[in-house]
């Protein structure tokens, strides 16, 4: 099973920050289960060490299963918003798809102390394209206890909590193929899972099926976007 697929934005903002981040011996930091891929390729490129953060046990057996000992990966069970990592720590931050919950305030600014003075951090986020959503697209946030912006919102956002946005690039284009490379996956996929794997991805797997055919079959594509910030600590 391509576990990487299962993520909103797939390979397009790695790619992104790929070809626009200069490193130089980077200290990453990687947040969210399902970003395995990310981090791999990631420790692949820096030939560094890079450390993966994931919030419950589950994601945690997951991702060391995907990594399959990979060495330059380092995962670690923590809550995003209270890690055990010091001030300053990290000159890269990678988000996809991971921060945009109830309690993105926190993590938001927890994930800037992490950060060193200049540092960059990425973020790939789902947004609201219309203000006027229907209402069961807030059942679909909630169910999945996610709270996506407004898209006009998004760079107001991090530019209040004074970072400095370098690239805003909007990929809600490359929602169609996500989904609806999920909706063809989705069924081998069940098939594939291991015994051990089949309880981690029920629900995730669940969500994303609810989510492609309201995107795909219920006009989901005129509400639902997906956009990357790359942004340096101000």
């Amino acid at each position: 099973m391509e576990k990487e697929i299962l993520i909103p934005g797939s390979d397009s903002q790695l790619k992104l920050v790929m070809e626009i981040y200069s490193f130089d011996n980077p200290r990453i930091l990687v947040v969210g289960s399902s970003s395995e891929f990310a981090a791999a390729k990631l420790a692949e490129k820096t030939d560094q060490v890079v450390e993966l953060i994931v919030e419950d046990y589950d994601s945690l057996i997951n991702s060391k299963m995907v990594l399959d000992n990979n060495p330059k990966v380092k995962v670690r069970l923590m809550d995003f918003e209270v890690t055990d990592f010091d001030k300053d720590t990290f000159d890269l931050i990678y988000a996809q798809c991971s921060i945009t919950n109830v309690r993105k305030n926190k993590i938001v600014k927890h994930l800037k102390k992490l950060l060193k003075k200049g540092g960059t951090i990425t973020v790939g986020e789902i947004v609201n394209l219309r203000e006027d959503k229907p209402v069961f697209l807030d059942d679909i946030w909630e169910s999945a206890d996610l709270d996506p912006a407004f898209t006009e919102d998004l760079r107001k956002y991090y530019e209040e909590r004074n970072f400095i946005i370098t690239e805003e690039v909007d990929l809600s284009s490359k929602l169609y193929n996500y989904y609806s490379a999920n909706i063809k996956k989705l069924s081998a996929a069940k098939d594939l899972l291991e015994e051990n794997e089949k309880s981690y991805h029920k629900k995730l797997l669940k969500r994303v099926s609810h989510e492609s055919g309201v995107y795909l079959k219920q006009g989901g594509d005129k509400y639902i976007g997906f956009k990357v910030l790359i942004m340096e600590k101000g």
